[in-house]
């Protein structure tokens, strides 16, 4: 396949396609993230506030999802500029690991 001079042109692999879902993602990502950070900060306020039981397992996630959620928008702003799903791979990990670790879930 060329342009026309002779020149090759480059498929469109998979890989590149897939380049193309980032931007959507890394938006994604980072609204979501942007919203848990504050989220993190009340929920966390409201259990100090109401002590239910388990307060313990509560506020380890509360603490973990925070954190979880500055590095999520970190990487989703990333996965915005670089277009390469190595990045975003490693924070979907973690972030459905955060949503697993729910402790409504299990307590």
């Amino acid at each position: 396949m060329s342009d026309g001079d002779g020149a090759p042109v480059a498929r469109h692999s998979i890989e590149s396609r897939i380049a193309l879902a980032m931007l959507p993602l890394g938006g994604a990502m980072a609204l979501v993230a942007s919203l848990a950070v504050p989220g993190s900060v009340v929920f966390a306020g409201v259990l100090l506030w109401r002590w239910p039981a388990h307060v313990g397992w509560w506020l380890a996630w509360t603490i973990g999802a925070g954190v979880a959620s500055v590095y999520l928008l970190r990487k989703g702003i990333e996965t915005m500029s670089t277009f390469d799903w190595h990045v975003a791979a490693p924070a979907v990990v973690i972030g459905v690991t955060t949503a697993a670790l729910y402790p409504g879930w299990w307590l």
